[in-house]
């Protein structure tokens, strides 16, 4: 018999369950909620390096506040104490500040779920040798670690919540191989009260039933076997309309044949995961995983169904709309089983689409629904009879009609009951608020947790083990939507070994997209093509040519722009777009966007290269670049009146009207919309317009000290400007790479792009460049302390400006040459240069760097000798600390 290991005797951190900290005496778990959530996400990614960005997700979800990483950087002083009070000696130690965030160093011994883990994969291993006695052990012990769902007392954030479905399932997992073993070394007897629990909690569990059948038949029950197999059968069929796997079917031959295999050890026919493959309806999908993710949209259609049930006044319909794939109709099934009590008279299901994709009509909606109820013999043929019939029946019984794939208010007017009792439920593309009032649920994608487990259940636990990032990849790739994520887990799980990796691998190319997303009947590529082909040809159109703009969403007014039509017309575009499901909304009102989902954006993108001419797809791109290149360079305008070193023609009204007149609003907005395009702009190799881009995006990116947007668009449109051969862009880019570094105190890395800009400009007569790495090269110094260089530098970038008629660069040289004449104790000098940048930064209209001029100013004049010792603001928001 196997040796059980002491393994909890060495844990210091227990996760598995309520948190626990140390142990006895030495207990430190944090008391304080937000405390355990930082210390829980550190944990769950022990000895790896978990980002701000992350901790602030966990702690605060969507909307952290503006003090996060202040409060974060205290939550983690607390837990370098509590970790103290724990280990004295080296607590303190043993949580790291390493960029991007923090790591948390634990011993694998130490912490629960690590030790169950590596028991159940020893478990694995053990049972793939043959040694049962151990791969039972060796589960059983790593299942007694479990005291509780995990984390069951800290609130679950993204890091949390995905963990705790993927232990969830490892747990479930390891007790299904451990009965498993125990059946194999003939634990038959034992198993039966043990299994018959399991089976009650996972009614729907086919492996737990698949032993349960087994241990029975073992104990001389033979009929208790084939009655487990019914009561499953009949569960599944009730609640999902389909039948048991074909591995538990043939189980079930063997027990009714009596099959003498049955009573070996080790049993072949105990199933080893669900088969999820033996439906082909590419909208009422088989699995019950399907309604992961979808228990409060079912409880809140419950809920009104209930109302109507018990005679509430108001329309006495439900409506659930969505994009196609979202799972619509398989809900509206699941519900309809689920509604015996409230209506047993019968729920019936008419498919309002006929057999070539276009409407039912009334007199086949009509006969449909009366055969569902069970009428036989010869129907009227008469359209109003067929009515009368319909309202007889609903108006003398209590039924639910399920009136699916519905396009019109229409279709569903003749099936509204006159009378209490009755119910209906409508699935549809757009919402039919006219007949279902407050009462109609739209049906989403799934949130990523939910999704990743909808694929994995559908993929098999063989295929998925371990494998978290690659789930998650694939359920991205697949946008969250249900029917996809089922044709891709079906792809996997039909694929002998399951190679996920590679799976993923052409999942990540839309050239191959859809034929990963596509098994037997079941199509994704052709069900999202439905929605398109059902719109209007204008609809279609901008569908098509709107798949150009960035993914990150965009307002009305750029489709307008995009599409040259008005903004009325527009607004008419964008609205038929979303009723057919073609495009999302994200907020409302005013400062509603919209945006793709990520399969519509490469069906869209699919259409416009197949559809249109040739020369369509590029036009489309230009239309997008050229619209986001004027409202950006309109942006950078209002934000920093005179810094643009590239000339164009004015903004028009259009733009104007788009950006308005906060320009820091409308950049944060369109700030990864614009990335993306510089991004998009650089693979098109059109490089002017991909470096104008990203120099006009440059100065918004500086206000609000994005550095790493910042560098890499600024490193894209170096390149460009390589590529140009145009000394304008390189000496501008270069003086851009100068300023970024000098911001990130890189000061030898300024120092050399501040030179190179400055030779290159000097070489070739241009002004505005030369000027302001003359004045980069001139805040360098005064770093330095090298007052009278600074000053020389400056008085250069300044005569160069005022030859030119550069007001921005003379602004920015009486900047820097102020600070200069400060430092060399010449306070009126000083003061003299800063009124005089004012002053110009007035006549620029630039409100910011005149509201800096003018404080820095009062502050000169108010120093009365004390410069070196005072903290200095020396560009608007950047300040020099006292030496």
């Amino acid at each position: 018999m196997p040796s059980v290991e002491p393994v909890e005797a060495g844990l210091r951190y227990r996760v598995l369950g309520p948190m626990e900290v140390g142990a006895g005496a030495a207990d430190a778990t944090p008391r304080a909620a937000k405390l355990r959530v930082a210390l829980a996400a550190l944990l769950l990614q022990t000895n790896a390096v978990v980002s701000v960005q992350a901790l602030a997700d966990e702690l605060w979800a969507e909307r952290p506040p503006r003090t996060a990483t202040m409060t974060l950087q205290v939550y983690v002083s607390q837990l370098r104490r509590i970790l103290e009070v724990m280990d004295p000696e080296r607590g303190r130690d043993l949580l790291v500040t390493r960029t991007p965030g923090y790591l948390l160093l634990v011993d694998p011994d130490e912490l629960d779920l690590v030790v169950f883990e590596r028991l159940h994969r020893r478990g694995l291993d053990a049972a793939r040798r043959g040694d049962d006695a151990l791969a039972a052990s060796l589960q059983r012990q790593a299942l007694r670690l479990w005291r509780g769902p995990l984390l069951s007392d800290v609130p679950h954030g993204p890091i949390l919540g995905a963990t705790a479905v993927r232990m969830s399932e490892l747990r479930l997992d390891a007790l299904e191989h451990r009965v498993r073993a125990d059946l194999h070394l003939g634990r038959h007897h034992a198993l039966v009260s043990e299994l018959r629990a399991l089976t009650s909690e996972y009614a729907l569990h086919e492996d737990l039933h698949a032993h349960l059948m087994v241990a029975l038949y073992r104990s001389g029950r033979q009929a208790d076997a084939l009655r487990a197999f019914v009561d499953l059968r009949r569960a599944m069929v009730d609640e999902l309309g389909i039948e048991p796997g074909p591995a538990l079917r043939a189980l079930h031959r063997q027990v009714l044949d009596g099959d003498p295999e049955l009573l070996g050890l080790r049993d072949r026919a105990v199933v080893a995961s669900v088969d999820t493959r033996h439906r082909a309806d590419a909208v009422r999908l088989p699995p019950a995983a399907e309604f992961i993710g979808r228990d409060d949209v079912v409880s809140e259609v419950e809920a009104a169904l209930a109302e109507i049930a018990a005679g509430r006044p108001g329309p006495a319909c439900v409506g659930v709309h969505g994009m196609p794939g979202a799972g619509k109709s398989a809900l509206a099934l699941r519900i309809a089983h689920r509604a015996v009590t409230a209506f047993p008279d019968g729920r019936v299901i008419v498919d309002m689409r006929s057999p070539t994709g276009g409407p039912r009509s009334r007199s086949e909606a009509f006969a449909a629904f009366l055969r569902g109820t069970g009428v036989t013999g010869h129907l009227p043929t008469d359209d109003e009879e067929l009515a009368s019939a319909v309202r007889g029946l609903l108006e003398r019984e209590r039924i639910l009609v399920v009136l699916d794939n519905v396009t019109s208010e229409g279709q569903v007017q003749p099936f509204l009951p006159a009378t209490p009792g009755s119910a209906v439920v409508v699935t549809s593309r757009a919402p039919l608020t006219g007949i279902a009032g407050p009462a109609s649920v739209r049906l989403g994608v799934l949130e990523p947790g939910p999704a990743a487990r909808l694929f994995a259940a559908t993929a098999g636990a063989e295929a998925v083990y371990d494998r978290s990032d690659e789930v998650s990849e694939v359920a991205a790739l697949c946008g969250n939507l249900p029917i996809a994520l089922l044709a891709a887990g079906r792809r996997v799980a039909s694929e002998p070994g399951g190679d996920l990796t590679a799976y993923t691998a052409m999942l990540r190319s839309p050239e191959s997209r859809w034929d990963q997303l596509r098994i037997h009947e079941l199509d994704v590529r052709a069900v999202l093509l439905s929605g398109y082909a059902a719109a209007t040809e204008p609809v279609r159109r901008a569908f098509r040519w709107l798949s150009q703009l960035p993914a990150g969403g965009f307002p009305p007014s750029v489709v307008a722009a995009v599409l040259d039509i008005d903004p009325a017309e527009a607004a008419t575009v964008v609205h038929g777009l979303v009723d057919a499901q073609l495009l999302e909304t994200l907020g409302t009102g005013r400062s509603a966007r919209f945006r793709y989902h990520e399969l519509l954006s490469v069906l869209a993108r699919e259409l416009l290269s197949t559809q249109d001419e040739p020369v369509a797809a590029r036009t489309a791109f230009d239309r997008v670049w050229t619209v986001y290149l004027d409202l950006c360079r309109h942006a950078d305008h209002l934000l920093s009146p005179g810094r643009s070193f590239w000339a164009g023609p004015g903004a028009g009204k259009r733009a104007a009207a788009i950006v308005g007149e906060e320009p820091l609003a409308w950049f944060a907005a369109e700030r990864q919309s614009l990335i993306q395009l510089v991004g998009a702009l650089f693979e098109a190799e059109l490089w002017r317009p991909g470096w104008q881009l990203a120099e006009s995006l440059g100065s918004y990116l500086e206000a609000v000290a994005a550095w790493g947007d910042w560098e890499a668009t600024q490193q894209l449109a170096m390149d460009a400007a390589a590529r140009l051969g145009d000394p304008v862009p390189r000496a501008v880019s270069l003086a851009s790479l100068g300023d970024l570094a000098w911001q990130r105190r890189r000061y030898p890395e300024a120092e050399e792009s501040y030179r190179r800009a400055a030779e290159i400009a000097e070489q070739s007569g241009l002004a505005q460049p030369l000027s302001r790495a003359l004045v980069g090269l001139a805040d360098l110094r005064l770093a330095d302390g090298d007052h009278a260089r600074a000053r020389v530098l400056a008085e250069r970038a300044l005569s160069v400006s005022d030859t030119a008629g550069d007001l921005w660069g003379s602004c920015n040289a009486l900047r820097s040459l102020a600070f200069g004449l400060l430092g060399d104790n010449r306070p009126d000098d000083a003061l003299r240069a800063m009124m005089e940048c004012a002053v110009l930064a007035g006549r620029l209209r630039h409100r910011r760097f005149e509201g800096f001029a003018l404080a820095a100013a009062h502050r000169i004049a108010t120093l009365d000798g004390r410069a070196g010792s005072e903290a200095l603001e020396i560009q608007p928001g950047l300040w020099r600390l006292s030496n």
